[in-house]
């Protein structure tokens, strides 16, 4: 990183692919041991140093490098160059990823096994982004969530005052009846003009021939 860019580590003349290509490297051990170096410098190029700056020209190389070597006669020189091009959808620069998809999208025809596990391995990556997002969200206090409970619940299940069965304005039949009754009481009792006074009740008596009626008490 502070002396060597990836330009000088991807030159094709005296470098990476030259290491790589099956026909002047027949060791697969160190075509392997090339990959295996190239993805350890992009994970490390933002501590590298100054000359480590990794661009979207750089990824674009790589990516087409690894494509070539997926048809490496070898399975662990395969593996490798399927490591890079995972590493390379993981980048957190969504112009490089998107840059890289389109090359990934292209090894639908040529390389479909390839491609099918490019395209799981990134899925997977996603769910692991969202899982970590989730975990890092702080859990809710009791307050808030019974705040939520409380707006999510059904409206029919709220609390709503009750309304009174018997209309405004109408007594009820209790009342019916104690009115009633105070009507009736009041109305058996006499006037005071209906009772006849003392003198004429005595007369009104000895008409009627009461027995010992007259006689002294």
């Amino acid at each position: 990183g502070n002396i060597l860019s990836f330009d000088h580590l991807l030159d094709k003349d005296d470098a990476l692919p030259s290491a790589l290509d099956e026909r002047k490297e027949k060791n697969a051990l160190s075509r392997k041991s090339s990959l295996e170096f190239l993805q350890r410098c992009i994970q490390r190029c933002d501590t590298a140093g100054p000359r480590a700056k990794f661009s979207t020209e750089v990824a674009l190389k790589i990516a087409k490098l690894a494509v070539v070597k997926l048809k490496d006669t070898d399975a662990n020189v395969r593996k490798a160059a399927m490591d890079n091009l995972q590493l390379l959808l993981s980048n957190e620069d969504a112009e490089i990823v998107s840059e890289i998809e389109l090359i990934v999208d292209d090894l639908k025809q040529s390389n479909p096994r390839a491609y099918k596990t490019l395209n799981k391995g990134k899925g997977n990556q996603t769910n692991t982004k969202l899982s970590e997002e989730r975990s890092s969200k702080p859990p809710l206090s009791s307050s808030a969530r019974e705040n939520k409970t409380a707006v999510n619940a059904p409206q029919s299940s709220r609390t709503t005052p009750r309304k009174s069965a018997m209309p405004r304005g109408k007594s009820t039949p209790a009342k019916e009846k104690m009115k009633t009754g105070v009507v009736s009481e009041t109305s058996t009792q006499p006037e005071n003009d209906d009772i006849p006074n003392l003198e004429d009740a005595i007369n009104s008596l000895s008409s009627l021939n009461i027995p010992d009626w007259n006689a002294p008490e």
